[in-house]
């Protein structure tokens, strides 16, 4: 194992004993609710990285090139870490699985509220970059996915967390992008994943 794959794990390690008590919060909180959050911050984080900070910025979709190219990232390395948990999964396993981020307790913006600040803290704390905590992120889902393989079926599981990612590369943070010539904005109508 590298310095940098250390990193990612030793982070991944941390966001999830951190999570773990901000979930706890919420009465009866389901396994659906722990991987879409994960998943969603990850692709959050990622979107962060590849766009430059802003004042403020309605939370809308944004589509950008850069993040359409490392969003599947997030897939893969969540995919690779749960190989060595006994779980070699492919995205064809995840297709038909029907499903979604819907069965989560927390929307997109319930989740960047409740685990933002721990996720920013940490990159302050320790230098991470930001790309580095989506990466690590993803592996934390990737460990919610094995530890929740009891309550909810592992292939339905990362099916869920696919569509966190692709949650939060999309949608831009309320005050956390600036719309540059790479981006291109989706009208509120069209806010809907599919």
């Amino acid at each position: 194992m590298n310095d940098r794959s250390e990193r990612l794990t030793a982070a991944a390690d941390y966001f999830n004993r951190s999570f773990l008590p901000l979930f706890a919060k919420r009465d009866d909180i389901t396994a659906e609710t722990i991987i879409a959050a994960t998943a969603r911050m990850a692709g959050t984080t990622l979107f962060r990285s590849v766009t430059p900070p802003a004042q403020s910025l309605k939370p809308q979709i944004v589509l950008s090139e850069e993040a359409g190219v490392k969003g599947p990232k997030l897939t893969n390395l969540m995919l690779e870490t749960l190989k060595p948990l006994g779980h070699a999964l492919s995205e064809q396993d995840l297709k038909g699985q029907n499903a979604s981020t819907e069965a989560s307790q927390l929307d997109l913006r319930e989740t960047r509220q409740l685990l933002d600040l721990t996720v920013l803290a940490h990159c302050e704390a320790t230098e991470l970059s930001l790309e580095d905590a989506a990466y690590a992120l993803a592996i934390s889902t990737a460990l919610f996915i094995h530890d929740c393989r009891a309550m909810l079926d592992v292939r339905k599981a990362a099916a869920i967390a696919v569509f966190g990612f692709v949650e939060g590369c999309k949608a831009a943070p309320a005050g956390a992008a600036k719309i540059s010539t790479h981006l291109a904005l989706v009208p509120d109508a069209e806010l809907a994943l599919s």
